[in-house]
């Protein structure tokens, strides 16, 4: 599926709309940083049958490499959202991931107690 580009997008929503680009690797992450995207979705994080054509999977040492590469050669870490299978059970890894942001993050500024009711 192609998404067409960020600049595209920019063009015909104008600037008050938020874009996001999609990224699989630590190039397609610097390609997305200097693109109009208002954020990155990043991944995937595991395995997920909603794609026919998957990229590697990233793990969540993927995203630690790919960031600590960015903060390495001095890089601002840009609005990062994790894609791919994610599941309740990723918020608390997720929180502990300082850079990484969930889409319902916001919602849930401390998820621990939620979480821990959810298992009960």
């Amino acid at each position: 599926m192609d998404d067409g580009s960020p600049e595209a997008a920019r063009s015909i929503l104008g600037d008050h709309k938020i874009i996001g680009g999609t990224a699989n690797t630590l190039s397609d992450v610097l390609q997305r940083m200097n693109e109009p995207c208002d954020y990155i979705g990043l991944g995937p994080l595991r395995f997920t049958a909603t794609k026919e054509k998957l990229s590697p999977v990233l793990g969540f040492e993927g995203y630690r490499q790919i960031v600590e590469i960015l903060k390495e050669k001095s890089l601002s870490v840009p609005k990062i959202f994790a894609i791919g299978s994610i599941t309740l059970e990723d918020i608390v890894p997720y929180n502990r991931l300082e850079f990484m942001e969930l889409p319902f993050q916001e919602k849930l500024p401390d998820s621990r107690p939620l979480l821990m009711n959810l298992k009960k």
